[in-house]
């Protein structure tokens, strides 16, 4: 629902998705509903750097610049399921339904950051439901985050 309310205001939405089908599917049919012809597919699975890096190099490439970046926008079922078995998957989607919004609510946030004028002060800060949501001081930690970040760049290779 983010893809198609930020396409229905005119945006150029790139829908970066690991199944080329389902990602041209969902291009199109943005597109339809929309009727805006800057809605396109891109491959990226997050969990191959390979990909993650094609997809880096395909859009700087391609794209002058990135406005506005929202993972996983909208998305309600994010498959995760896919990788429980078959007993643990009985249990748990009864379970995570409970907690789930429809794709036009789980989608308000993402869109509210992205056209809300005059936020732009709180970039980089944790939003729900269209608020600023403070995080643990945990979150907050500079040597925490500075350690994250080191462990990532030597994990994907790019420590120096």
């Amino acid at each position: 629902m983010t893809a198609v309310d930020l396409a229905r205001r005119g945006a150029r939405v790139i829908l970066a998705c690991r199944s080329k089908q389902r990602g041209e599917a969902a291009a199109y049919d943005i597109r339809k509903e929309t009727g805006n012809m800057e809605v396109l597919f891109m491959p990226l699975d997050l969990a191959s750097l390979k990909s993650v890096r094609a997809f880096a190099k395909a859009f700087l490439n391609s794209e002058p610049r990135l406005d506005i970046l929202v993972n996983n926008a909208g998305s309600v079922n994010t498959e995760i399921n896919r990788h429980f078995k078959f007993w643990l998957k009985v249990l748990l989607i009864p379970v995570a339904t409970l907690f789930q919004r429809d794709a036009e609510n789980g989608a308000q946030t993402s869109v509210y950051c992205a056209v809300q004028e005059g936020i732009e002060r709180l970039s980089g800060r944790y939003f729900v439901d269209c608020h600023v949501q403070e995080v643990t001081a945990h979150a907050r930690d500079d040597a925490v985050a500075r350690k994250l970040w080191e462990v990532s760049e030597r994990m994907v290779g790019l420590a120096t």
